[in-house]
């Protein structure tokens, strides 16, 4: 099998934020900042991790 590292794969400004455990967390930037994808990533590696694992994404609609 394969090592996967996760931080080969998470942008560095999300690093921190990703291997926190704080339940609910708001992040801000532009477009093109990794969110969606550091979002995916830790979503997929805690329902792995945890088969009882519920999650809930919100996101602000930014449509006029």
């Amino acid at each position: 099998m394969q090592e996967i590292r996760l931080s080969n794969i998470v942008a560095r400004p999300h690093l921190e934020h990703f291997t926190s455990n704080k339940l609910h967390q708001c992040l801000h930037g532009g477009r093109a900042g990794y969110k969606s994808s550091r979002n995916a990533l830790k979503i997929a590696l805690k329902t792995l991790e945890d088969p009882n694992c519920e999650v809930i994404v919100i996101r602000q609609d930014y449509s006029d």
